[in-house]
């Protein structure tokens, strides 16, 4: 969204950030109390999201699992399930998850616990429609005792290409493998092995030729690396096209590769960890190393777990930097590098809380605009945290989830669709249901916020008298912001007395009062939040004051006020003998767009349609019409000739029905415009014409 301001002398607009909603959370589990868990998570461009990983079986034996896959559409309801269960009772669970362009869902894990040896590599292909179309197991010939599938891709053909690795007994190394099925009947068309020492595969995907890029760990000589391979598609030899490592400057058991992306260039990038560091690696597509980041924090704990890309080359990665002795403390740590591996930006996300134990970074994701999604764990108080940042780095907004159980949730995955809606995914303590698959979905939300500061003021607050200073705001747009939420920020007023003081907040006729007369004889306002919300009134605080506190009177009185005019806070000093300074104050607004969006009828459509605006040609408003048969996230906007978006009416979720916008084009000038509805599951532009 688009916000002009008119700025006066001292204002800064100091941010500016999106709001979201918690749209729908949805649980999956068992028809009684068992475990059921989640590993991965895919999210399509229509925002269905599908999930893997195990429940639990029912019966006497708990520890018995069965491989769980649920699609979700893009409403949180559920479209199908499926159970994959293990012969003979021996457990098999999911852990990598990929959907092709059909909407055909593949997964794979393991069969566990096979007679005569160990866990089986699991592969299944399901139809969009949930139909198990194929399942195969597969373990590696000879004496072994274990093999296991961990991630997975598809060709232009159908077929499935399985990276993971195997365990011999004659060796007692894991090695590297992959294994190709054809996509139509589920048969091994193809494998490959590769053991120079002892590895094992964790990340697959196929560069922009079709080769197989396989990603990995490599203990060598006891020297633990990173390592990269890249494979015809035949897989019908042994031997890679090529293969490299990156060995850490220093050997350490805390080296791990635990994720790979590949870019338009099919560059090839692996993030994990380097000894205690970041370890950020880029390769080009004949296995040249072309640069490599290490990030070590101050703090001296630092952990990488993911890794994406733009289509501009752009890498950024997500993980955690803490303290490794006690008391233990972690933040978010996400990083942005150019194509060039120079730090763009970084940013510590800590939930801008005094939480102990911190946060921890899980999953990044990136949607088409390069906005950044990051889901972690709020980790002291065991909640799911997701956080968005812009492609420079600036905070848009922070959520987080607490389960029914109000216990342990932990995040496994983010993911985003077309729309910018985010879907997080964890495994959550249910309150009566052990631990379940848990979903979210955040959509934007029509609501945004913004900061208007003032700074250096200096101003005299004198015995008998009122101090006054102003924030004005004026905007420039062709819609009209309403205030959600205020709140009121003394950053500082310096008093030897502050009991003497009373703060009014006037704005468009409307006053409140918001400290009156507090803290007896203490000093000073310095980082004073007044905020309807907190927790302790400002009346029982003791001075100096200094974080979140209630107001004398609630500040909601000017909730659902327009945003635009000035903003007077009045100091009065009600007592002689001393005297202060207003120095910085701020006003922290989470404001609305007057859409003028109405529903009509009480009729649901059997369809989408955007109608024909009316009256066209218009001048200056006409009224634009649309009709949905479910809810959906909405998005209604005006576009210039240049395809420049100049108005954005509607941005946040609608119930199915009809609906009508009143659209004010007095402040543009004549000509050609479109405007475009896009829906979770529509899309469609109409033109319209402005006669002054």
């Amino acid at each position: 969204m688009k916000i002009i301001l008119v700025i006066i002398l001292q204002l800064l607009v100091v941010s500016a950030y999106c709001q979201v909603d918690e749209q729908w959370a949805q649980r999956f589990t068992s028809d009684s109390v068992r475990n059921d868990g989640v590993n991965d998570m895919y999210v399509d461009a229509g925002g269905n999201v599908y999930v893997t990983g195990y429940q639990k079986q029912t019966g006497i034996n708990n520890s018995i699992m069965e491989a769980v896959t649920v699609k979700y559409n893009s409403q949180g309801v559920m479209q199908w399930i499926q159970n994959f269960h293990a012969p003979l009772n021996n457990g098999a669970f999911g852990r990598a998850i990929y959907v092709d362009a059909g909407g055909n869902v593949y997964v794979t894990g393991e069969n566990a616990i096979v007679s005569g040896g160990g866990n089986e590599m699991l592969v299944i292909k399901y139809s969009p429609g949930g139909t198990q179309l194929w399942a195969k197991t597969y373990h590696y010939t000879g004496n072994m005792a274990y093999t296991g599938g961990f991630d997975l891709v598809t060709d232009a053909s159908g077929n499935v290409f399985v990276c993971g690795e195997y365990y011999t007994g004659a060796t007692f190394l894991n090695n590297l493998l992959i294994v190709k099925f054809d996509g139509s009947t589920g048969q091994v068309i193809g494998q490959t092995f590769f053991n120079a020492g002892s590895e094992g595969a964790r990340k697959i995907a196929l560069d922009g030729n079709g080769k197989v890029i396989v990603a990995g760990y490599a203990d060598v000589q006891d020297t633990v690396r990173y390592i990269v391979l890249k494979y015809e598609p035949e897989l019908s030899l042994n031997l890679p096209v090529w293969f490299t490592y990156y060995t850490p400057p220093m050997n350490s058991s805390n080296t791990s590769m635990n994720d790979m992306v590949i870019d338009n260039n099919s560059n090839i990038i692996l993030a994990g960890n380097d000894h205690l560091d970041f370890g950020t690696v880029k390769f080009d597509n004949d296995g040249n190393i072309l640069w490599v980041r290490t990030y070590n924090s101050p703090m001296g704990w630092d952990v990488c777990r993911s890794v994406v890309c733009d289509n501009l080359g752009n890498v950024y990665v997500t993980g955690e930097s803490g303290t490794t002795g006690f008391p233990t403390s972690y933040d978010i740590t996400t990083i942005k590098y150019d194509p060039n591996g120079n730090q763009v930006w970084l940013r510590s996300y800590d939930g801008f809380s005094n939480n102990t134990d911190g946060y921890r970074g899980y999953d990044i994701a990136i949607d088409d605009a390069s906005n950044i999604y990051v889901t972690g764990a709020e980790y002291g108080a065991g909640n799911i945290a997701t956080v968005k940042y812009s492609s420079n780095g600036s905070f848009q907004w922070g959520k987080t989830y607490n389960g029914t159980g109000n216990g342990p949730d932990n995040p496994v995955a983010v993911g985003v669709d077309q729309n910018g809606n985010a879907y997080a995914c964890g495994t959550s303590l249910g309150d009566t249901t052990g631990y379940d698959i848990a979903i979210i979905k955040y959509a934007p939300s029509s609501n945004f916020g913004v900061q208007f500061k003032k700074n250096s003021l200096g101003k005299p607050i004198n015995d008998l008298a009122s101090t006054r200073d102003t924030i004005s705001i004026e905007y420039s747009s062709l819609l009209n912001y309403n205030v959600v939420d205020v709140n009121l920020n003394i950053d500082s007023v310096l008093h030897p007395n502050t009991d003497d003081l009373e703060f009014y907040l006037i704005h468009n006729g409307l006053t409140d009062t918001t400290i009156y007369r507090v803290g007896g004889s203490g000093d000073n306002f310095i980082g004073t939040v007044l905020n309807d919300s907190a927790s302790n009134s400002i009346s029982t605080g003791s001075a100096p004051f200094s974080g979140q506190y209630k107001p004398s009177s609630p500040l909601s009185r000017f909730n659902n006020v327009s945003i635009n005019g000035d903003w007077i806070l009045l100091v009065y000093d009600r007592a002689s003998g001393n005297t202060g300074t207003l120095n910085a104050w701020s006003l922290d607004f989470v404001v609305d767009v007057t859409s003028g969006i109405q529903a009509i009828g009480s009729d649901i459509p059997d369809d989408f349609k955007l109608y024909q605006n009316y009256p066209n040609p218009f001048n200056p408003s006409t009224k634009l019409k649309f009709e949905m048969p479910i809810s959906s996230f909405v998005k209604l906007a005006v576009y210039d000739i240049t395809g420049r978006q100049i108005a954005q009416l509607v941005n946040k979720n609608l119930e199915s029905g009809q609906y009508e916008y009143s659209f004010d084009g007095s402040r543009l000038a004549s000509g050609v415009y479109f405007y475009k509805i896009t829906t979770d599951a529509f899309s469609e532009t109409r033109r319209m014409v402005l006669v002054k």
